[in-house]
């Protein structure tokens, strides 16, 4: 690499860092030495962006085009001969191509696209009968500028066709799971379990073998941001180092034991989870974007199921279900509570319209779930799954007899089970009977005598004003026994009350009168009514009779049952698993397990996976132990000896080696914090929580807080500034797998960022209070941010940069100054937002 010149910066007195000016050489002299720490690592773009595009077509653009313009913009308009301007609306190619007035919409041009203009009512006014909903058209130029993604094909999305329900369940991700035999290989030595026999069995078929181990320093590093989400201390790398060198294997097992214990391990996979179910604190409505200051119980929910290592198939049904579900106590029915959260947090319309919020509940199940979009079918049948609009009519019913809470109080639960609770539900009973039977006797007498009667608490004050000598003498007995009973009352009210706790929550809510059963919109039109469903289960996801539903039941707990030991929920969840441990799942559309899905690259390994999942009793802890323990898992990063890799397998889907991955931007957030020394490991208490949920608009108040990242409040309409630069997925739609490019502007960001440069001051105390000279200091810097030693080249580099800098100013302040702009360029290398 050529050497950029470094010239001398201009001398200034001592000040706070501040961001870098690009037009000054200090730029070239931090650029300089990013580039010589270490090369930019690129990693293919995944196709995370396209998948949410299609989510975001399907939940927000289809269902408008159903309703407001197929009518005089479809192909069954044209056979009618009420075709519009020569335009097709139903089909992709027909609104990329347009009509008489050119192409109605240019993907990633919202200026070009004459829809925009049309439904803005610039241009034409369309639909003619009415103007749309602002948040409607904001919903189309956010469609347009994230690229248009439209699935449709074909000449007409009307087009009648038969679902084969049975061909559906012959599919190879809805079949039960089968009994799958380990592979055979050559190299008998290499494999250290079933899954790397699984993994090099592939690779030998393509004539390739696997590369080496991990160095330990990066197997740590790695182990601790995969199970974390943390870096390691320099402490725990130097222990895991001197234990491996005595027994390698060993060493990891006893690593990996100690960090699944670690509380750490929840934060981190619940945050995974998070991303899944959609997780948000406001409602998301363009106008109203109302803030949910219970929310962050779910959050806790999730991660305190993950830290106890909860059965997979009762962490799902609790989501779906829990408050139907039986408790031995209060915090029992509590957890179950709060887990049930999960169908109340998506995003929800100016005007909370019924069948929209419906229908994401829905979408919501179907692709955390079971990897399959159930939202397309509530226009019409799906187009490539084994989903009707009858199946989506049928469990849609079991959501429309389902209420949400978005901030309820949980009344305390265990009243009348345990001895205590019994006690003080009789006293409870006895006081209150007592009393109901006073005050009504007394309502007899005062009515008798002719007194007033005023509300509630009023009474008391009428008897002292208003009866005479005789009526009071038929009052006094009756008042007797009400100062009994009130005296029973204050006894009772003495003992310690429970903890009020607040959650968001669903519950059984039936419809009114006959409706729990609802119609089918056709193509989606509210207006449009056909036949009512009965409540029910998606038919593929079961054979013979459907599941029975008590017709005083919403259905959610029948749903529940199916849901949970389908083979598909397994599959689909060892799969999001892999995926974090790799960067990629055997099943690359980890949403998507239906026929427009990828298929799995190792069918057989993705079979056995999710056989043990469910023969360990559904443990998430196993699985990933199983997975991180394998000689696959735990392959070096390092390019291949030869261009024939890149040839048979250029993306690295037949695991000859760990592929590099960046950090997300919780890991980076939470390393530079951990770096500096800041970072507060605890969980908020419920007061910060609750404060911090107050302050949940204020995106730069939230980022000076030293919390993980995951304690952070997720509010719909302001985010901060590094997750939005590093990918944070969009809150109201299923993410599975996250955008992780490595683009420029992301280190232009980390030059500029006010967190960053915070924290490079903090580090740069630090650096200069535990260690004595510049060379001692350059190599605890190293050691911190990369959990290695400088190399004598870096060693001399870092020297360098600080001998030329140090023309700042002297004192202390200055020299914090240069070590801080020296731990700045640190943050902003690539290798510290990278794992290898």
């Amino acid at each position: 690499m050529a050497k950029i010149p470094m010239p001398q910066t201009k001398q200034r007195g001592p000040s706070a860092i501040r961001p870098m000016d690009v037009r000054t050489s200090k730029l070239f002299l931090t650029l300089n030495f990013v580039l010589r720490i270490l090369a930019l690592v690129i990693l293919p773009s995944s196709f995370a962006a396209a998948d949410e595009g299609t989510d975001f077509f399907e939940a927000k653009i289809r269902p408008v085009l159903v309703e407001h313009c197929y009518a005089c913009h479809s192909a069954d308009a044209a056979r009618a001969k009420k075709l519009k301007g020569d335009l097709l609306l139903d089909t992709r190619d027909g609104i990329r191509k347009g009509g008489e007035s050119g192409p109605a919409v240019v993907p990633g041009k919202v200026k070009e696209s004459v829809l925009i203009s049309a439904i803005r009512h610039e241009s034409f006014e369309m639909p003619p009968k009415g103007k749309l909903p602002e948040a409607v058209i904001a919903d189309f130029v956010k469609w347009i500028e994230m690229g248009a993604a439209d699935p449709r094909d074909g000449t007409s999305v009307v087009k009648k066709y038969e679902i084969d329900i049975e061909a559906g369940r012959k599919f190879w991700s809805f079949r039960p799971l089968a009994e799958v035999a380990v592979p055979q290989v050559r190299d008998a030595k290499w494999p250290r379990g079933e899954i790397d026999r699984f993994v090099l069995s592939k690779l030998e078929e393509n004539s390739l073998a696997p590369l080496a181990v991990a160095e330990p320093r990066d197997l740590v590093r790695r182990l601790y941001f995969d199970l974390l989400g943390l870096p390691p201390t320099l402490e725990e790398i130097d222990r895991f180092l001197a234990a491996a060198q005595r027994d390698r294997e060993g060493a990891v097992a006893a690593l990996v034991d100690e960090l699944l214990k670690s509380p750490h391990f929840g934060e981190r996979w619940g945050r995974h989870w998070l991303d899944v179910a959609r997780y948000g604190e406001s409602n998301g409505a363009p106008k109203n974007n109302n803030q949910w200051f219970a929310a962050w119980r779910y959050r806790d929910y999730v991660i305190a199921s993950f830290n106890a290592d909860k059965p997979y198939d009762q962490f799902l049904r609790e989501q779906i279900a829990g408050d139907l579900l039986p408790y031995d106590n209060d915090a029992q029915r509590d957890e179950q509570l709060m887990a049930t959260a999960f169908l109340a947090l998506g995003s929800k319309p100016d005007g909370n319209v019924r069948m929209d919020v419906l229908a994401e509940q829905l979408d919501t199940v179907g692709r955390s779930l079971l990897g399959i979009a159930i939202g397309c079918a509530r226009c019409h049948d799906h187009k490539f799954d084994p989903v009707t609009t009858h199946d989506f009519y049928a469990m849609a019913g079991i959501f429309n007899n389902t209420g949400v809470n978005d901030d309820a109080p949980i009344v305390p639960a265990t009243r009348g089970r345990s001895p205590e609770g019994k006690k003080r539900l009789a006293i409870e009973g006895a006081a209150f009977a007592t009393m109901h039977s006073v005050t009504t006797k007394l309502e007899d007498a005062l009515a008798e005598a002719g007194l007033m009667k005023l509300p509630d608490e009023s009474w008391q004050d009428s008897l002292q004003r208003y009866p005479n000598a005789g009526q009071r003498a038929k009052l006094e007995p009756l008042l007797a026994d009400l100062a009994k009973a009130e005296a029973e009352l204050e006894k009772l009210l003495a003992s310690p009350p429970a903890e009020i706790v607040d959650t968001m929550s669903a519950t059984d809510r039936l419809a009114p009168g006959n409706k729990q059963d609802l119609q089918v919109r056709i193509r989606g039109n509210e207006d449009n009514l056909g036949d009512v469903v009965p409540r029910g289960i998606m038919q593929v996801l079961y054979t013979g009779d459907s599941p029975e539903i008590p017709a005083k039941s919403s259905g959610r707990l029948q749903l529940a049952e199916v849901l949970e030991h389908h083979p598909l929920a397994a599959r689909v969840m060892v799969n999001r698993v892999w995926h974090h441990l790799f960067g990629r799942g055997l099943v690359r559309t980890v949403d998507d397990f239906g026929t427009m899905g990828e298929r799995p690259t190792h069918p057989e390994l993705l079979e056995w996976l999710a056989g043990r999942f469910v023969a360990d009793g559904y443990s998430l802890k196993q699985t990933v132990r199983r997975i991180v323990l394998s000689r696959a898992y735990q392959l070096t990063a390092a390019d291949p000896p030869s261009d024939r890799y890149r040839q048979v397998d250029s993306d690295n889907a037949l695991l000859w080696r760990h592929s590099p991955r960046r950090l997300d931007g919780e890991a980076l957030r939470d390393s530079i914090l951990c770096v500096s020394g800041s970072l507060i490991r605890r969980p908020p208490t419920r007061f910060e929580n609750d404060l911090h949920a107050f302050r949940m608009t204020d995106a730069r108040t939230l980022d000076r807080l030293d919390f993980r990242t995951v304690f952070l409040p997720v509010h719909r309409g302001a985010r901060i500034d590094l997750l939005a630069a590093f990918n944070f997925p969009p809150s109201d739609l299923v993410i599975g797998r996250r955008e992780t490019p490595s683009v420029p502007t992301q280190s232009l960001f980390l030059m500029n960022s006010p967190l960053v440069l915070e924290h490079a001051n903090r580090a740069a105390l630090r650096l200069l209070n535990s260690a004595a000279t510049d060379e001692e200091r350059v190599q605890l810097a190293y050691s911190l941010f990369f959990g290695r030693s400088a190399t004598a080249d870096e060693q001399q580099e870092g020297l360098v940069f600080l001998g030329q800098t140090s023309a700042a100013g002297d004192g202390r302040l200055a020299q914090r100054q240069v070590w801080a702009e020296f731990c700045q360029a640190l943050f902003c290398s690539a290798e510290f937002r990278f794992l290898r």
